[in-house]
């Protein structure tokens, strides 16, 4: 079975689609190193709690593990947790979270083994920090859905090697590309002599 990238913007590649933040706090696409893309959507905290997500079309009853990168302009403690919403953008409920050391050094952080619970139609995987002082910063980036319960989640998406995007680039989920079997050549060899 193919991987898949069920992230319809995971890297913000060419917009912001799909990337939100609490609206407190000032949010803009820009690039950052050391994410294994180089656009990033940054939170520029006024100060207090604040939050940024990217939202993924999902189906009741899936079993997803979702991955995001993020980094921060100092070291602290943060949360990660997923939102579930009706397709008319209603709250439904959210999965347990974590608490992450966020570092000035882009990291990866797994959430695993959660159920889309029933009516749900959109998942934001979100990203909080707590009592931040005026000006810090998150950088958020490089989000993988994946399904079933995967305790390690390597980024792809349709940019990298051996995969494709399922639709409009960096605008739809990607997928490992099929494997076709090499082709067989033939060769005619000549009889030995007796």
């Amino acid at each position: 079975m193919p991987e898949i990238n069920g992230c319809a913007n995971p890297a913000l590649g060419a917009d912001a689609t799909d990337w939100f933040n609490d609206g407190t706090h000032t949010a803009v696409r820009t690039t950052a190193t050391g994410f294994p893309r180089p656009d990033v959507w940054r939170i520029t905290f006024a100060g207090g709690i604040g939050w940024g997500r990217v939202n993924v079309a999902v189906t009741p009853g899936d079993v997803v593990s979702v991955v995001m990168w993020a980094a921060v302009n100092r070291a602290q403690t943060g949360y990660h947790k997923i939102d579930f919403f009706d397709s008319g953008g209603g709250y439904l409920s959210s999965s347990p979270g974590t608490s992450p050391a966020f570092t000035t050094t882009p990291t990866g952080h797994v959430l695993r083994n959660v159920t889309v619970p029933a009516s749900a139609a959109v998942m934001g995987n979100a990203m909080f920090l707590f009592d931040t002082p005026v000006g810090d910063t998150l950088d958020l980036s490089a989000c993988r859905v994946v399904l079933g319960d995967v305790a390690t989640i390597p980024y792809f998406d349709g940019e990298s090697a051996g995969w494709v995007w399922d639709g409009t680039q960096y605008n739809s989920a990607s997928s490992e590309a099929p494997v076709s079997d090499p082709p067989v050549y033939l060769r005619r060899v000549a009889p030995a002599r007796r």
